[in-house]
């Protein structure tokens, strides 16, 4: 499988996602703030994913872990599926999460996984 990196920037203009942040600013922490059932099928199935997602990435091994990416990766996740319930939450989802924070180093982590 091979990953092409986009910068997050272009990916923004290009995708229509700077368009909608723009329209719905608030909407990913909206989307948060909806109460999840723990147990939950998506739920469960985010959490049956979560550690099989990049396991030799070190930035992936925990959820406890304060520089961790598990849990912006869950959220992420469970935003999406919220505000797309006909998808819900599928496997393949994961590897589109981009960390807004610091985009060189993500680009760096999934350069370690080709």
């Amino acid at each position: 499988m091979r990953i092409i990196i986009v910068p997050p920037k272009v990916w923004m203009l290009l995708s229509g996602a700077d368009q909608m942040r723009r329209e719905c600013p608030t909407q990913y922490e909206d989307m948060l703030s909806v109460k999840a059932d723990p147990h939950s099928v998506v739920v469960e199935q985010i959490n049956t994913d979560l550690h099989r997602t990049f396991p030799n990435n070190i930035y992936f091994k925990s959820t406890s872990d304060p520089k961790g990416l598990q849990q912006p990766l869950f959220n992420v996740l469970l935003a999406f599926a919220h505000a797309n319930p006909q998808i819900g939450y599928c496997q393949v989802l994961a590897v589109i999460h981009l960390r807004k924070e610091n985009p060189k180093q993500m680009q760096q982590q999934m350069k370690q996984q080709q």
